[in-house]
């Protein structure tokens, strides 16, 4: 019997690396159902890629089809489209940010009970701004010792990190 109903993960995934997935998949192994809000920002968005190695920009919609491996494999995985577009910058807008989250939780008729994050200090404004309980997962990144912040700045470095789907998006 699974611990909780519902989960929910929050992240960018630009891009979406084996730190990611060994996350969800450890989520899901507590959860009967699990809801990724794959977060964008058009400004930050594009001020992650220039300041990358990426040769290619992805769009949201490619973003999100990162994820069909992984929702092949998982039925209960859910990926969220989720635009940020206009709420101040993590750490400000917690208030703004979480209250468009609970309206697409709404409008989806999704009842979460917890929140995975690999990042400690967002515990607090998980639990502060939604009332549920937060599990960490791998926050020192023992598992798997990789950011997306270090394949995006060094993908020769890390590149056996990279995942098929978003291989492209460094090198041809």
């Amino acid at each position: 019997m699974k611990k909780y109903q519902t989960g929910l993960i929050f992240g960018k995934f630009f891009p979406l690396h084996p730190g990611h997935v060994l996350m969800m998949e450890k989520a899901l192994s507590t959860v009967n159902e699990l809801y990724v809000f794959v977060c964008s920002d058009t400004e930050r968005d594009q001020a992650l890629f220039e300041q990358s190695q990426m040769i290619k920009m992805p769009t949201r919609k490619e973003r999100l089809a990162w994820f069909a491996p992984l929702v092949a494999k998982h039925p209960n995985l859910h990926p969220i489209d989720f635009n940020e577009d206009g709420i101040p910058f993590y750490p400000n807008g917690w208030l703004e940010w979480s209250n468009r989250v609970k309206a697409v939780l709404t409008a989806q008729n999704i009842h979460a009970d917890v929140i995975f994050s690999s990042e400690p200090q967002d515990v607090a404004p998980y639990e502060q701004y939604f009332q549920l309980p937060v599990q960490l997962i791998d926050p020192d990144r023992a598992a798997i010792n990789i950011s997306a912040t270090k394949l995006r700045t060094d993908p020769d470095a890390y590149k056996t990190y990279l995942l098929d789907a978003v291989y492209p998006y460094f090198f041809d």
